[in-house]
C-alpha cells in the first residue's frame, strides 16, 4: 500500500504519513536545483566573459598606442596632432568613444587614451559600470 494513501484508524489518510513520504520523495528536486543555480552560473560565464574582454581591448588599446607612439618617435609621423589623429582613428575600431591625447615632453612622447567600459564590454552583466572609464597611457623616448 502507497505509505501517502495509509489510513489511520478513523479510515482518514494520516497527515503525518504524507509528510513522511512527502520528504522521502525526490522526484523534481534536481529540477528545482537546476532552476536555481543555471542562472548563477550564466551569470558568472557572462562576467568571465565580459572582463576578458575588457582586459583584450585594454591590451589592443595599448597596441595601438604604442605603435603610433613608435611612429612618432621614428618620424614616420611629422607631428603629436597626427599620431593623435592616427590613433584615434584605429582606437574608434576597437573601442569606440575613446579619446585620445597626445603630446611631447622633453624627450618623451606621451599618449592618454580614455576607454569607457561600456564599450569594451559584450553583454551588461556589469551594469555597476555606469560611465566608468579606463584610463591607459604610453611613454616612448624620442629617437630623431
Amino acid at each position: 500500500m502507497d505509505r501517502a494513501r495509509k489510513k489511520d484508524r478513523r479510515g482518514t489518510t494520516s497527515c503525518r504519513s504524507h509528510r513522511k513520504s512527502f520528504a522521502k520523495d525526490a522526484r523534481g528536486s534536481m529540477s528545482i536545483e537546476a532552476v536555481m543555480w543555471i542562472p548563477l552560473f550564466t551569470f558568472f560565464i557572462l562576467l568571465v566573459a565580459d572582463v576578458s574582454n575588457v582586459y583584450l581591448k585594454q591590451s589592443e588599446a595599448m597596441r595601438i598606442i604604442q605603435d603610433g607612439n613608435r611612429a612618432l618617435s621614428i618620424n614616420r609621423l611629422t607631428s603629436p596632432l597626427a599620431a593623435q589623429t592616427a590613433i584615434a582613428q584605429k582606437l574608434a575600431l576597437a573601442v569606440p568613444g575613446a579619446t585620445v591625447t597626445t603630446g611631447i615632453t622633453g624627450n618623451t612622447i606621451i599618449t592618454t587614451a580614455s576607454l569607457p567600459l561600456r564599450s569594451m564590454t559584450m553583454s551588461s552583466s556589469l551594469p555597476f559600470l555606469g560611465g566608468a572609464v579606463m584610463t591607459v597611457n604610453a611613454r616612448h623616448m624620442v629617437e630623431y
